[in-house]
């Protein structure tokens, strides 16, 4: 009887060794979108004067209930919107934010004083826009100025807010206009950005030997000051 001889082995090799797994497809995904931002309404119910140079001038709240103060270009009849009158809406407590159109070229004495609310002013567009006395006086709450063309002010226009309270550069400078001075006196040399200087800028500074426009200054552009004694009680002022 022949010897058995040994079994050739089992091929496994087929059911030991997996097959290979493709990785998974993913998905493309697109990049989230900002969401649009709403177009900003301006304030309705506002109560306007129309002048003789078909201007108009705004002179109160009106019908209007806005906490966000969005004055329009123009009134209800089309007349453009330039002045906001005398003492408009002084002492409101509920207004929060104003935001004065490219249109606007004057604001009168007292119109936003003593407003307790008020966090926020914007004035749009480069335009000159002359800011009368005590405009923005007392408003405890105004901590956000934003100019952005020329501006000339007259006295006392924010005195009493937080925003110019905490202003501790030594020119304070606001749409070209220098509204207070903090420096430590002697020879000053006013920077060459100042197109106008503040009824108060100077007003009670006791340090102060000289005060000269820079040399870089357009001499055709001017320099101007505000009335109401921009250097009153200046007693070391020389020059």
């Amino acid at each position: 009887m022949a010897a058995c001889e040994p079994a050739a082995p089992a091929d496994t090799t087929a059911e030991d060794t997996p097959a290979p797994t493709e990785a998974p497809t993913e998905e493309p995904t697109e990049a989230p979108t900002e969401a649009p931002q709403p177009t900003p309404v301006d304030t309705e119910g506002l109560e306007f004067r129309v002048e003789p140079s078909s201007e108009a001038t705004l002179i109160g709240m009106g019908t209007a209930t806005d906490t966000v103060l969005r004055i329009p270009p123009k009134d209800p009849s089309g007349h453009p919107v330039t002045m906001i009158a005398k003492e408009a809406f002084k002492g409101n407590t509920v207004i929060t934010e104003v935001i004065l159109p490219a249109s606007i070229c004057g604001i009168r004495s007292g119109s936003f004083a003593d407003c307790t609310s008020l966090e926020r002013v914007t004035v749009e567009g480069d335009k000159k826009v002359i800011f009368q006395s005590r405009c923005f006086e007392n408003c405890p709450k105004l901590t956000d100025v934003r100019l952005h063309g020329l501006v000339a002010c007259s006295d006392y226009c924010f005195s009493g807010t937080p925003w110019l309270a905490s202003r501790t550069e030594e020119f304070v400078i606001q749409g070209q206009c220098l509204l207070a001075y903090n420096g430590e006196g002697g020879d000053v040399v006013i920077p060459a950005e100042v197109a106008f200087i503040s009824g108060t800028a100077f007003a009670g500074n006791t340090t102060i030997r000289s005060i000269t426009a820079p040399e870089t200054r357009d001499p055709e552009a001017g320099l101007s000051v505000g009335a109401h004694g921009a250097f009153r009680g200046c007693t070391a002022l020389e020059t």
